[in-house]
């Protein structure tokens, strides 16, 4: 019969201490994720256009990429490529019950994005045309004097 010291805890136990992160999973956060914590918005939006499955990831204690974006006041633009890239995580609510929305409302996030956040379907069909995630320049709106 083999003793286990209660000093030294077993080699599993560490291996999972070491790889919990932050946020509390056991699976470090995607990049997407981490940037949403950082506040790097231009890069959450070109991050989301090329890895789109990084938006599902869930933090232990139930954030989800949008949760933690609506935590930090983020343009719009960035809100409405994390929600296409994972339309079902606004309506997922974290361990204290909470959605993006709430989030969002509790920042005093800009109009807009609670207005998205609120109903995104109504937002973006009111606002298709003025909202363009590629960023092209559309020249005849540009005031030449």
């Amino acid at each position: 019969m083999s003793t286990l010291s209660m000093e030294t805890p077993p080699s599993s136990f560490l291996r999972r201490e070491v790889s919990s992160t932050s946020t509390g999973s056991s699976i470090p956060p995607p990049s997407l994720y981490k940037y949403t914590l950082r506040c790097e918005f231009e890069n959450v939006i070109k991050r989301v256009k090329k890895c789109p499955h990084e938006a599902q990831f869930q933090s232990r204690n139930g954030k989800t990429t949008l949760h933690s974006l609506a935590w930090k006041n983020p343009p719009l633009e960035a809100a409405i490529a994390v929600y296409k890239a994972f339309p079902g995580a606004l309506h997922i609510t974290d361990n204290r019950g909470f959605t993006p929305y709430d989030y969002a409302i509790d920042m005093i996030s800009s109009e807009a994005v609670l207005n998205f956040l609120r109903d995104p379907d109504e937002y973006l069909q009111t606002f298709h045309d003025a909202i363009d995630l590629n960023y092209s320049v559309d020249e005849s709106m540009i005031d030449k004097k």
